[in-house]
């Protein structure tokens, strides 16, 4: 089974893409196979369709923009 790790530090975008790693697990090891880069969100959708089976990790920001925290203050 393929497996994905994915990071969400940003809107895509072709200054600040997404990375997609895509791994394999041999034993305790996970391998870095290759790599895709994503630059918008219809990329993102496409990827979603990729056929199986896989598993995806995703990492999500949780903070708030600055400014906004600021605005709330």
């Amino acid at each position: 089974m393929r497996i994905y790790g994915l990071d969400f530090t940003s809107a895509p975008g072709r200054r600040k893409p997404l990375i997609v790693l895509g791994c394999t697990l041999r034993g305790d090891s996970l391998r870095i196979d290759d790599s895709v880069t994503l630059t918008d969100f219809g990329g993102f959708e496409d990827f979603l369709q990729w056929p199986g089976p896989w598993v995806c990790g995703m990492d999500f920001p949780f903070g708030q923009p600055r400014s906004l925290v600021a605005a709330l203050r």
